[in-house]
C-alpha cells in the first residue's frame, strides 16, 4: 500500500503495546486512543479507515488532529490458536488518505495470518512440550519483572526449586512415554496448588521452579513445606509400584544487596544443592546468605 508506517501490536486491557514496527516509535498507546483496539472490537477481520480526518470516530483523536497525525489506517486482526483476537498487523499513513484495493487488503490479511502463526510458534517455544508449563526463559523474563516490582514495593519475593527424586529411574525402568505422563501429573498437581500470584515453570527434566510473592519472609518456608507435602502424598497412577516421591527443595529470598533476579536464581540453586546433600525430603532456605535446614523426611528408596 506504499505506506510509511507498519506495526504489529498487542491490545491489552488498558493499552496498545507495539511489538514490531517500521517508520514509528514503539511506544505504548492508551487503549482509549488506539485505532487497533477498535479494530479487534469490530466484527470483521479487516478494519479500514480511508481518511481519519473526516471519520467521526477518529477526527477528534489527538493521534489524528496532530499536525503529523494519522490520515489512513488499515489493520488485519491477529488471532490466537483458540480464535481470540489478540492484536493487529496495521499500516498507517500521515501524509494522505488511501482507498486500498481488495487485493491489497487480502495481502494484508495473508501477512497477518503469517504473523499469527509466528507468534503462536514463539509462544509454544516458551512452553515445555511435555508439561505445557513455562520454561526457564519465561521464568527469567517474568522473574526479572517481579524482582523489580518487589524491590520497588519493598516486599519479599522467594524462588523455590523442587527437584524430583529418582525421576530418571522411571525413564530407565518404564520408558520415556510413561516418564512424560508422570511429569504431566506432577506439573498439573503443582499448578493446581499455586496461588493466583505464583508463577510456576518446568526448568529441567526433573526440576520445577516457583516464583512466590510473599506477605512476609517466613511465608516462603511454609509454602515450600506445603508443596513438598502435597507431592509426597500425591496419588500418581503412572508411577511404578513402591515408588514414593519426596522431592528436595531449595528456597531463596530476595535481598536488598541483590543486583538483579539472577542473584536470587543463583542462591536458590545453592540452596537446592545443599538440600540434595541432605537427602530425600530436605528443604534448605537461604536467607541473607545463611542456610536454614528444614528437617529431612525419611523416604524409602525405589
Amino acid at each position: 500500500m506504499a505506506t510509511p508506517i507498519a506495526m504489529v501490536s498487542m491490545v491489552e486491557a488498558d493499552q496498545q503495546k507495539p511489538l514490531l514496527g517500521h517508520g514509528c516509535d514503539l511506544e505504548a498507546i492508551p487503549r482509549e486512543l488506539s485505532f487497533c483496539s477498535m479494530a479487534i472490537e469490530a466484527d470483521a477481520d479487516l478494519f479500514v479507515v480511508p481518511d481519519a480526518a473526516i471519520d467521526p470516530r477518529f477526527r477528534d483523536n489527538p493521534l489524528v488532529s496532530h499536525p503529523l497525525g494519522v490520515r489512513f489506517y488499515a489493520a488485519a486482526v491477529l488471532q490466537g490458536p483458540s480464535g481470540g483476537r489478540l492484536g493487529t498487523l496495521c499500516v498507517l499513513d500521515h501524509r494522505a488518505p488511501h482507498q486500498p484495493s481488495d487485493r491489497q487488503l487480502q495481502q494484508l490479511r495473508w501477512l497477518a495470518d503469517l504473523v499469527s502463526l509466528a507468534l503462536e510458534r514463539h509462544e509454544q517455544h516458551l512452553l515445555c512440550p511435555v508439561t505445557g508449563l513455562p520454561t526457564l526463559g519465561q521464568l527469567l523474563r517474568v522473574g526479572r519483572k517481579e524482582w523489580q516490582s518487589a524491590l520497588n514495593a519493598e516486599r519479599p519475593l522467594a524462588l523455590l526449586l523442587l527437584d524430583l527424586n529418582n525421576f530418571r529411574a522411571i525413564n530407565r525402568c518404564c520408558g520415556h512415554e510413561q516418564g512424560d505422563r508422570f511429569l504431566q501429573e506432577v506439573a498439573g498437581a503443582i499448578a493446581s496448588h499455586c496461588r493466583p500470584e505464583d508463577f510456576v515453570a518446568h526448568v529441567q527434566a526433573d526440576r520445577f521452579a516457583l516464583l512466590l510473592p510473599l506477605a512476609n519472609a517466613d511465608e516462603g518456608l511454609e509454602l515450600a513445606r506445603t508443596f513438598q507435602q502435597m507431592l509426597a502424598t500425591l496419588d500418581l497412577g503412572v508411577a511404578p509400584p513402591g515408588y514414593r516421591m519426596l522431592p528436595v527443595a531449595g528456597l531463596a529470598l530476595n535481598h536488598v544487596d541483590d543486583e538483579g533476579f539472577d542473584a536470587l536464581v543463583h542462591r536458590s540453586e545453592q540452596a537446592l544443592e545443599l538440600a540434595r546433600l541432605q537427602g530425600n525430603g530436605a528443604i534448605v532456605e537461604l536467607r541473607d546468605g545463611i542456610p536454614s535446614m528444614a528437617a529431612a523426611h525419611s523416604a524409602g528408596h525405589w
